[in-house]
C-alpha cells in the first residue's frame, strides 16, 4: 500500500455550490437557536449569548474560508467531501457560536481550526491500496463466522436481560439502560458496541444489496432485540439512517445535499411545529442542545479542567499501567460533578475534548491527523454508497466518543477491513 498527493484543483460544481448555500443557511439558523433557544433555555447549564464582535467576525471568516476551501475538496473525492462539510456543520459551527456567545480564548477555538484545516490538507492523499478480490461464497462465511464470533458472549447473556417494549415509544430509557448495563461484563461490552455499530448494519445492507434478505432479517431482529434489552436510541436511529441512504441511489454528494436539506428543513420548520403542536420543547432540545451545542460546550469545560494538566490516555486499558490516572471518579463524571454538580450524569467528551484532555493541543493535531488519514483511506477505495449511512452514523458517533474509543471498541477497525472487501462498489451488471 501506498499513498501519493493528487493536486489542487477548483473547478466548480452545482452540487458543491448548492452544498455550501445550505451549509450558508445552517451558520444563521444555528444562530438564531443558539441566541433565542438555547441561551434561555439550558443557561443554567452555562450557555452565554454575550458574543464579541471580534470573535464573531473573526470565527465567521474563517467558516467562509473553509467553505472557499470545500469546492477545492470536493475535486478529491465525494466521499471525503461529505465528511468535511459534515464536520464543518457538527463541529465547527456550533463551536463558533459557543466561542463568541461565551468568550472563550482563541487557544480552545483553535483546536476546531485545527481540525478542519487538516481534513482540507489530508483531502489531497490518496493511498493505492491492491484489493484482494474475494467471491460471494468467502463473503457471506466471513460475516457469519464474525457473527457468531462476537456475538457469541452477548448471546450468552441473553437470560440476564429484559425486554422492555416501551422503548419503542422513548420510555423507561434510562431504566433499561441501567438495567443493561447492570447485568453486562466488560466482555459483552465489547461484544455489543461490535455488533450495534459494525457487525449487524453491514450484515443488514449486505442481505440487501445481494438479495439475500434472511441475512438483512435476522439483523433486523437481533438490531431490535438489542435495543428492546438496552435501550440505546443509536441502534434505533441508525437502522431507519441505514435504510434511507440504501434506498436512495444517487452519488454521494446527492446524499450529502439531500441529508443537509432535511437537516435544514428539521431545523427550519417540523421541529418548532412539532413542538408547538404537542405544547413541548423536546424536539428542539434533541435538534439544538443535543445535536449541535451540547458537544460544543463540554469541550470547553474539558479544555478548562485539563488545561496544562493532561492524563496521557492513563484512563485507556493500554496507557493504564504506564500513566496513573490522578483523580478518583472517570473524567466524564469528573467534569459532570465540577460543572454540573452531579455525580450521576456522564459529561461524554468527544474527537477534539478526549483529544486535549490526554494530551493537549499537540494531542489534537495528532488525533486530528490519524481521523483525517483514515478518511483518506475511505476515500481512496470503491465502497458502494449504499453503505453511505453506516458513515455518516460514525461522524455524529465522533461528537461523543474519542478517536481510540471508537477505532477499537465502536468497530472501526472493523469498518476499515470490510471497506476492503464487503462494501466494494459493484460491477455494474452486478449492481
Amino acid at each position: 500500500m501506498i499513498f501519493f498527493i493528487s493536486k489542487a484543483k477548483l473547478r466548480l460544481d452545482n452540487k458543491s455550490i448548492i452544498i455550501s448555500i445550505i451549509l450558508l443557511a445552517m451558520y444563521f439558523i444555528l444562530r438564531y437557536y443558539y441566541n433565542n433557544f438555547t441561551c434561555q433555555e439550558y443557561d443554567y447549564l452555562g450557555f452565554e449569548n454575550n458574543p464579541d464582535i471580534i470573535r464573531t467576525l473573526f470565527s465567521f471568516l474563517v467558516f467562509l474560508i473553509f467553505l472557499g476551501l470545500s469546492l477545492i475538496v470536493y475535486r478529491n473525492g465525494e466521499f471525503y467531501y461529505t465528511i468535511y462539510t459534515l464536520i464543518l456543520l457538527l463541529f465547527y459551527i456550533p463551536a463558533s457560536l459557543v466561542f463568541s456567545g461565551l468568550r472563550l480564548p482563541y487557544e480552545l477555538f483553535s483546536l476546531y481550526i485545527i481540525l478542519q484545516f487538516l481534513l482540507f490538507f489530508f483531502s489531497f492523499i490518496k493511498f493505492r491500496i491492491r484489493i484482494t478480490q474475494i467471491n460471494e461464497f468467502q463473503e457471506k462465511r466471513i460475516l457469519f463466522s464474525l457473527l457468531l464470533i462476537f456475538g457469541l458472549p452477548f448471546l450468552l447473556n441473553i437470560p440476564n436481560y429484559e425486554m422492555n417494549f416501551n422503548v419503542l415509544i422513548f420510555k423507561d430509557i434510562y431504566e433499561t439502560r441501567f438495567n443493561f448495563a447492570s447485568n453486562s461484563t466488560p466482555l459483552v461490552n465489547y461484544s455489543y458496541f461490535w455488533l450495534i455499530k459494525i457487525l449487524a448494519p453491514v450484515t443488514f445492507i449486505y442481505g440487501l444489496i445481494k438479495r439475500k434478505y434472511l441475512y438483512s432479517i435476522l439483523s433486523f431482529l437481533l438490531l431490535t432485540y438489542i435495543y428492546l434489552v438496552s435501550g440505546h436510541k443509536t441502534v434505533y436511529f441508525a437502522l431507519a439512517l441505514l435504510l434511507v441512504f440504501y434506498a436512495l441511489k444517487d452519488t454521494v454528494a446527492e446524499k450529502t445535499q439531500l441529508l443537509l436539506v432535511t437537516i435544514i428543513f428539521s431545523s427550519a420548520l417540523l421541529v418548532p411545529l412539532l413542538d408547538n403542536l404537542l405544547g413541548v420543547k423536546t424536539f428542539k432540545f434533541m435538534m439544538f442542545e443535543r445535536v449541535f451545542f451540547d458537544q460544543a460546550l463540554l469541550t470547553s469545560y474539558y479544555y478548562d479542567f485539563f488545561h496544562s494538566r493532561p492524563i496521557y490516555f492513563s484512563e485507556s486499558m493500554f496507557f493504564e499501567k504506564i500513566f496513573d490516572y490522578p483523580y478518583a471518579m472517570p473524567s466524564q463524571n469528573l467534569i459532570a460533578w465540577e460543572y454540573f454538580h452531579s455525580k450521576f450524569q456522564h459529561a461524554n467528551t468527544g474527537l477534539i475534548g478526549d483529544a486535549f484532555m490526554n494530551m493537549g493541543v499537540t494531542g489534537v493535531i495528532i488525533i486530528s491527523s490519524l481521523f483525517s488519514l483514515v478518511i483518506s483511506y475511505f476515500n481512496s477505495l470503491e465502497i458502494d454508497e449504499r453503505y453511505f449511512g453506516l458513515f455518516i452514523m460514525y461522524v455524529f458517533d465522533f461528537q461523543n466518543t474519542s478517536f481510540l474509543s471508537i477505532l477499537f471498541s465502536g468497530g472501526l477497525f472493523f469498518l476499515m477491513i470490510f471497506a476492503l472487501t464487503l462494501m466494494k462498489k459493484p460491477i455494474k451488471n452486478e449492481a
